[in-house]
């Protein structure tokens, strides 16, 4: 154990692998992030189509009213 030395082409060795080793960690949390971003996004841009098409149908339905008191206002002016 005395005569071990630790030449720098050991070192140099062992941090390719591990340099090697973190990086494909480090690849793998960036697709995951990247997947939940994704996730998230689709999940906000659907919110937002139904938020969308939720405040359309109350439009509707106010114009639907509206149309309502102008029929009801014509027909009570005929009688």
């Amino acid at each position: 154990m005395a005569n071990d030395y630790i030449t720098k082409a050991y070192l140099d060795l062992r941090f390719d692998e591990f340099e090697e080793k973190m990086d494909g960690k480090f690849t793998q949390l960036k697709s995951d992030i990247f997947d939940k971003l994704d996730e998230k996004a689709g999940t906000q841009t659907r919110n937002e189509e139904e938020n969308a098409a939720h405040e359309m149908s109350h439009e509707r339905v106010s114009d639907n009213l509206d149309n309502l008191d102008k029929r009801v206002t014509v027909l009570e002016k005929g009688n």
